[in-house]
């Protein structure tokens, strides 16, 4: 069995010579039934990303496994780069493929540090639990060829830490890889007076393009 990837799917078809015992022969027929195994061919190694079994003798073997991906942790300073404050974190989600695909998103978040008139000395060291930021987004559809966009004030976690994960039908490899789901999360002032989605300036520490994210193992 020959497989042939174009386009982020793999296509398993029949060579010419097994054709007729595949037709006759029922050990044949359930090793047709395959796993199909979608790789990605970088140079002299290959990379697991997923797969599903087969339903017929010719088909289009598609990654439909949930992975997760996430930001890691990150501070959110008092300002952005000219001086404005931090209070807006915004999610884009795009499906740019022609059928729904589904995602959530979960921000958790390490509460801020109450600044000190007094001052500290360094090195400091402190542990604070992660909690789970009150709003996110439950496993969703996102419709063919949209975006989702997701905004949240997060005026009350300047100088704590958040970290954003998604799980969703992305395609991934050693890292993210386009061809499905794509997210990108920004942080920085969002326009006000009166509020509107957006953002007057990014903070460039808290800007996390696609091909930034990271995979999350299993388990995790």
């Amino acid at each position: 069995m020959n497989c042939l990837v174009f386009s982020g799917k793999l296509n398993c078809v029949q060579p010419l010579h097994l054709q007729s015992k595949i037709k006759r022969n029922s050990f044949y027929n359930r090793l047709y039934n395959c796993f199909c195994i979608l790789i990605r061919y970088t140079e002299s190694n290959f990379f697991l990303i997923g797969g599903e079994t087969l339903s017929n003798q010719t088909s289009t073997c598609q990654n439909t496994r949930k992975y997760t991906i996430t930001t890691g942790p990150f501070l959110v300073p008092l300002d952005a780069a000219v001086g404005q404050p931090n209070n807006r974190l915004v999610i884009l989600i795009k499906n740019p493929t022609s059928k729904p695909l589904e995602a959530d998103v979960v921000i958790e978040y390490c509460p801020s540090l109450q600044l000190s008139t007094e001052g500290i000395s360094l090195p400091f060291i402190t542990n604070e639990n992660e909690k789970p930021f009150l709003e996110g987004l439950p496993l969703t559809v996102i419709p063919p060829r949209s975006c989702t966009r997701l905004e949240f004030d997060i005026s009350s976690i300047v100088n704590g830490i958040l970290h954003v994960k998604s799980t969703g039908d992305y395609l991934v490899g050693e890292r993210p890889l386009r061809g499905r789901l794509e997210i990108e999360v920004v942080g920085g002032s969002g326009l006000s007076s009166p509020t509107n989605p957006g953002l007057s300036v990014a903070d460039p520490s808290m800007v996390f393009h696609f091909g930034d994210m990271k995979v999350m193992l299993l388990g995790n």
